[in-house]
């Protein structure tokens, strides 16, 4: 009788990466798009046929590009583990990933505001220099207030849910 398939050096590099970003296989599967299953074999380099036997799995260059940008193992890893063809893979994903879009300014968030809320608020941020931290925590602060009098006055007149 055989011994079982080893890992390969590839399956246990995104483990480790996994293990390093507390990632469970479920959660990266899905962000890799694929099963949790087949993210599994490709990992462990094993892929059970029936009952006492397996066979080695090998991921395609694709997949496992895609498994390691989402666990952020880097292309030169990947190369390092003897899947150059993977690396390219990568390469070429993370060449095409769209820069994260830049978050909204106060003036694009003011603007969807009515122009009275947009004077309240301008007021009170204006009173004095105050940092991005303290303009959260002010902006914050008055939602909840104005949350807490909505649901008294939901309270008060009897529309309360």
């Amino acid at each position: 009788m055989s011994s079982p398939p080893q890992p390969r050096p590839e399956g246990e590099l995104i483990k480790r990466a996994m293990k390093r970003k507390r990632m469970s296989a479920r959660k990266a599967a899905a962000a890799a798009g694929m099963s949790e299953g087949r993210w599994r074999q490709i990992v462990s380099g094993v892929q059970h046929v029936s009952a006492g036997v397996t066979m080695a799995v090998t991921g395609p260059a694709d997949t496992v590009a895609r498994m390691a940008l989402v666990v952020d193992v880097t292309p030169e890893g990947l190369a390092e583990a003897g899947r150059e063809d993977a690396a390219e893979e990568l390469r070429i994903l993370i060449s095409e990933k769209p820069a994260p879009p830049a978050p909204a300014s106060s003036e694009q968030m003011l603007g969807e505001l009515e122009p009275w809320q947009q004077d309240i608020i301008a007021s009170a941020l204006s009173e004095r220099p105050r940092s991005p931290r303290e303009r959260a925590l002010l902006l914050r602060a008055l939602a909840e207030k104005w949350e807490r009098q909505a649901q008294a006055d939901d309270t008060q007149s009897g529309d309360s849910q």
